[in-house]
Parts: C-alpha cells; sequence; structure tokens
C-alpha cells in the first residue's frame, strides 16, 4: 500500500514547483534586467548650474562644520608649558582621550627636546590638536658651555643629562651599558644602546670624552662562563663555554687570541670583544 495517496502526492509536486518558482523567478529577472549605476557627480551634471553651485555649497558646509566640530573639542594651553612636566589629566584637559594622553607618556620616557621630538609620537601628526597647542610649547633650555666636556666612563646621571637630548631615560641606559660592556672605548659604541640614534649622537659628540685606562677588563685565565655570556659582544652561552673549555684544555691563556681558536668565534666578534680582554 502506497504511503502517500494520489491526491497527497499531487499536493506535494504543486508545493514544489510553487516554491522553486518564489525563489527562481526573482533571480531570472535581475539577472536579465540591467542594474544602472548611480554616483553623486554623475546626478550632479544632470543638475542646472545653479544647482550644481548650490549643491557643492552645502557638501563644504558640512565638511567645515564637521571640522570645527573636531576643533573644538581640543583646548589651548591656559599658559607655556613643558611637555616633559605634564601629566595624563593635564593632557585629557586638553581635549585627548585617556588612552591618547597615556600613549603620550609612554613616548614621553625618552623625552621632548624641540617640537621634531615631540612629532615623532603619531598623536601629535593630528594637525588640529598640534595647531592648538603649538604656540604655548617651551622646552627645557639645554645651552652648552665651551669649556662642557663629559667623561662617558665616569659621568653621573646627573651630568649627563647635562647634554642635549640625554634625559631620564638615556642617562639610564648609557650608565647600564657602560656597566654590562666594563667602559666605552668609543664614543660610537652609544648607538649599541637602546633607541640610541646617529641624530642624538651628532649633537652631542662633540662635549664626550673617553678615557680608555677606565676599563675594566676580562681575565681569560679567571673569568668564568656566566661573566663572559653576560658581556654583549659574547651574549652567547655555548661561545663563552667553548672559551673557558678551550683554557682548561690549556690549563691557561697565553694569549688573548687564542680565543680564536672557538669554532664560534669569528673576525666580527674577535674584534669587538678583544679590547675588553685581558692575561694575567
Amino acid at each position: 500500500m502506497d504511503k502517500f495517496s494520489k491526491r497527497s502526492r499531487r499536493a506535494i509536486v504543486a508545493f514544489t514547483v510553487c516554491f522553486l518558482l518564489i525563489v527562481l523567478i526573482p533571480r531570472i529577472y535581475f539577472y536579465y534586467t540591467p542594474t544602472t549605476k548611480f554616483s553623486l557627480t554623475e546626478s550632479m551634471r544632470q543638475l542646472p548650474e545653479k544647482e550644481k553651485v548650490a549643491v557643492k555649497k552645502r557638501i563644504k558646509k558640512y565638511h567645515d562644520d564637521q571640522t570645527n566640530k573636531i576643533k573644538k573639542q581640543y583646548k589651548t594651553p591656559p599658559s607655556k608649558f613643558d611637555p616633559n612636566k605634564y601629566e595624563l589629566k593635564d593632557w585629557m584637559r586638553l581635549g585627548l582621550s585617556e588612552k591618547q594622553a597615556q600613549t603620550i607618556l609612554n613616548f614621553n620616557k625618552y623625552g621632548f627636546d624641540s617640537e621634531k621630538d615631540l612629532l615623532k609620537c603619531f598623536i601629535f601628526e593630528n594637525e588640529d590638536f598640534f595647531s592648538t597647542i603649538k604656540d604655548s610649547l617651551s622646552f627645557p633650555d639645554k645651552a652648552f658651555a665651551p669649556n662642557l666636556a663629559v667623561d662617558l666612563n665616569r659621568a653621573s646621571k646627573k651630568e649627563l643629562m647635562k647634554l642635549k637630548g640625554i634625559g631620564n631615560f638615556f642617562a639610564d641606559k648609557i650608565i647600564e651599558y657602560r656597566e654590562r660592556l666594563g667602559g666605552y672605548i668609543n664614543v660610537n659604541q652609544l648607538l649599541e644602546v637602546y633607541k640610541f640614534d646617529q641624530e642624538k649622537l651628532h649633537s652631542i659628540k662633540p662635549y664626550i670624552l673617553i678615557n680608555k685606562n677606565d676599563i675594566q677588563k676580562i681575565d681569560l685565565n679567571t673569568v668564568d662562563t656566566r661573566r663572559l655570556k653576560n658581556h654583549p659582544y659574547i651574549n652567547d652561552w655555548n661561545l663563552a663555554n667553548s672559551i673557558v673549555k678551550i683554557r682548561e684544555q690549556k690549563v691557561r691563556y697565553t694569549k688573548v687570541k687564542e680565543i680564536k681558536e672557538s669554532v664560534l668565534m669569528n673576525d666580527s666578534i674577535y674584534k669587538r670583544i678583544e679590547p675588553y680582554l685581558i692575561i694575567k
């Protein structure tokens, strides 16, 4: 016996046909009907000249209103200010969001010495905001005396901060790297300091002195692997360990260049580390 009667089967077939027609007819219609592209430019071409002018004025007015609306959110500082001393709440009073203000503070750990430094922070790429505060900016004056000279291997943090572009952050980094190296032998080594660039080096180079007698050298016959590995120019456990192992095989080093027997030592590393090594 059939599961569906003849009448039921007809009803199912009729329903299926109707469903397909409902789904397919719109698709067929749109496929064969050409679409008309509309653009504001094309529609304006069809307008009389007077109406074109009126539309352009309305567009310009809308643009100007939006621009003025943005500008109004920024406030002129009440007086001249040093951007290095502004706190989160101070920047927010000028119309910045908390996130924008925090971005400036994070960037400011490198110090702002000029408008050029300030513009390196992308927040100040906003021309409306920068033009609002530009005339109120006041940067610390770091004028140099003709006889100013800073001994890079002996200078305190306070003395380093007398140099143009050297604030709290860079003074700390210079001293930190000096301790890791065992002292500077060349002013160009400052470029190895985190975030220190050629422009900053050029501005302070004439005021830097280096006394190579202050270099703390490493005795190859007593140093351990950990001490060697921590030097910036070794900075590799396997290389440091191989230098110590070669010494153990020899009993002691007689010449610094003997460390070149390590297969991990290349000429570039040797040239940099050699001034910091000694045989006792």
